[in-house]
């Protein structure tokens, strides 16, 4: 059954947690706990797009997207250091184009038409949530 839809796509939308990378999915660790919780992670990224978890998008005027990862800071790590870090760049794994390549494998129906994409990864602020901030880039209307 296709469910993909042009229509009714937010053009931004905020996915709650913290980002996901795409797992190397093999016919060996299909079943295993990463690859699962990737799973999870599409529905929800899916959910947060297009109101269905199953839904993918299949919109031709759909030509790019930007990603802002807002990642939650270890708890192991000093206040000092958290304070340091917070909302400077993230420049540790998941890696940003694993990021991207995980949202736009569960959004997209086809995601070879997406032909601009930019990536951001940030250390979350103290009272900040973890979440990703996803914005499409889409072709007006003609008139």
């Amino acid at each position: 059954m296709d469910h993909s839809v042009t229509a009714a796509v937010k053009s931004s939308f905020t996915i709650l947690g913290n980002p996901q990378g795409k797992p190397r999915i093999t016919h060996q660790n299909k079943f295993s706990d990463s690859v699962k919780k990737y799973w999870q992670w599409a529905d929800k990224v899916r959910e947060a797009a297009t109101g269905d978890k199953e839904t993918k998008i299949s919109d031709p005027r759909i030509f790019g997207i930007i990603i802002c990862a807002h990642c939650e800071m270890p708890e192991s790590w000093a206040q000092k250091k958290r304070d340091a870090l917070a909302g400077t760049l993230h420049q540790q794994k998941p890696d940003t184009d694993n990021i991207g390549k995980g949202i736009k494998d569960s959004l997209f129906a086809d995601d070879k038409e997406i032909c601009v994409d930019f990536y951001f990864k940030f250390w979350c602020h103290a009272d900040e949530e973890p979440r990703v901030d996803v914005f499409i880039l889409r072709m007006p209307s003609p008139l």
